[in-house]
């Protein structure tokens, strides 16, 4: 999606997975991978690699200078939501339990400088807003699917 708001025209090639894209990227093979942070970690810290922008909403505190694609100007942000699910009519209990054991867990000492080092990030959000969150990314993934198919 960047590269199509970029009008940079690129042919995709499919990999299994990010170790396949990191192996292409750094034999020569492909010119640019879009991958998860963690994944590439070793290699930027090799300096194999080089991260030119973040999807986030926000930059990564463990890359500060790596900016988002938003600040480069294009209004894009692709979070990868991970959370907590459950069965349906889940009892409202029930539900404020799980919340406050997940934000008790967010306050753990270095839980979420953990997590910034491996180019992750809390996403503090509720049942309705996480759900959209899971919807623009169901709308993404179908965009993307679209694009590939071009």
């Amino acid at each position: 999606m960047w590269l199509e708001k970029a009008k940079i025209d690129v042919r995709a090639i499919a990999h299994e997975g990010s170790p396949q894209m990191n192996a292409a990227i750094i034999g020569g093979h492909v010119d640019l991978v879009s991958s998860y942070v963690r994944p590439a970690i070793p290699y930027i810290k090799e300096g194999k690699l080089k991260f030119l922008g973040y999807f986030g909403n926000k930059r990564l505190d463990a890359y500060p200078g790596v900016p988002t694609f938003k600040e480069l100007g294009y209004n894009l942000v692709w979070e990868q939501p991970y959370g907590i699910g459950s069965i349906k009519g889940l009892p409202e209990d029930v539900k404020k339990k799980l919340a406050t054991a997940t934000r008790k867990v967010w306050e753990i000492p270095g839980f979420k400088k953990d997590l910034n080092n491996l180019g992750l990030a809390v996403l503090d959000r509720d049942g309705p807003v996480y759900a959209e969150d899971l919807r623009q990314m169901q709308r993404n993934i179908a965009r993307v699917l679209k694009l590939l198919k071009k």
